[in-house]
């Protein structure tokens, strides 16, 4: 994930979110599931993805 964000040159941040339980219960709220990762590009959730995932729809969206 992290290696398709760079590649595109989009800045992230990372929330851990077996360790803040407030990250987690966004992602749940936002995603509307409890997988992950989870990836939220310009306020568009990308749920339980992978990088091929992401890079599909970064590339689909004109984003990379």
């Amino acid at each position: 994930m992290r290696s398709v964000l760079d590649g595109a040159g989009l800045d992230y941040e990372i929330l851990d979110i077996t360790q803040d339980r407030r990250a987690y219960e966004e992602m749940v709220a936002k995603s509307r599931q409890n997988s992950s990762p989870c990836v939220e590009i310009n306020g568009h959730m990308l749920a339980d993805v992978g990088g091929d995932e992401v890079a599909a729809w970064l590339c689909k969206k004109g984003l990379a």
